[in-house]
């Protein structure tokens, strides 16, 4: 997963509290589609919940 870059431009732009509320993005997206796929813990996540992306 490539997560890392939006957190060095949160760095470079809006310092700590920047990376804080990409921290806070990346985890309302995370449990949002947690819910849409009628889950409520990680461990939940089996490989039949995930697809290969588009080569």
């Amino acid at each position: 997963m490539f997560i890392g870059r939006p957190f060095i431009y949160a760095a470079a732009i809006g310092g700590i509290p920047g990376v804080r509320k990409a921290i806070d993005l990346l985890n309302a997206e995370i449990l949002r589609n947690m819910g849409l796929l009628g889950i409520n813990k990680i461990e939940e996540v089996t490989s039949d919940l995930l697809i290969d992306a588009p080569p």
